[in-house]
């Protein structure tokens, strides 16, 4: 399918999820709870993550031993219905120390993951440079209902690009 990436070819490579097998590590600031680990966002779809906050989340992709040259990505959102913890406006950031960023993508108001079980591509990144760390970078209130305080929550992330171990 067009949202096979680097975490869709490593998976199938690996057989399991590969932050548990150790290739890939994946934190974040924000776990509502371990049930919903960012971990399930590299099996893209199966289960989701859901911070314990709408915005200020951070979520860290560090590749180890592979460096990564990104040229786009995808984003599936869970399902429900619109304005429910949806990603709204996000950096996206790479690094080679876990310490300095550098700005890639930077989307705000994406009205197209307003949507339950939507997937979304993305293909303007400004490539850098292979990178170790990729941070995906939610700053804003996720999309929600003026009268609730959804927190962010979404199904899975890929990255499409170039690698090199």
């Amino acid at each position: 399918p067009a949202t096979d990436g680097i975490f869709s070819y490593l998976t199938k490579k690996e057989g399991k999820n590969i932050h548990d097998s150790g290739i890939i590590e994946v934190t974040t600031n924000s776990l509502f709870s371990f049930r919903y680990h960012p971990k399930n966002l590299l099996n893209f779809g199966k289960d989701i993550y859901k911070a314990n906050q709408t915005k200020s989340v951070m979520i860290i992709f560090d590749f180890k031993q592979i460096k990564i040259d990104i040229t786009g990505y995808a984003i599936k959102t869970a399902k429900g219905f619109p304005k429910q913890g949806q990603p709204k406006s996000w950096k996206l950031e790479i690094s080679n120390d876990g310490v300095n960023w550098d700005i890639i993508d930077e989307i705000s108001n994406c009205e197209r993951l307003n949507n339950p079980d939507t997937i979304q591509l993305f293909f303007n990144v400004k490539r850098k440079y292979f990178a170790r760390y990729c941070r995906f970078n939610h700053a804003d209130n996720c999309w929600m209902y003026p009268s609730n305080n959804y927190l962010l929550r979404f199904k899975g992330i890929d990255f499409f690009g170039n690698a090199k171990i």
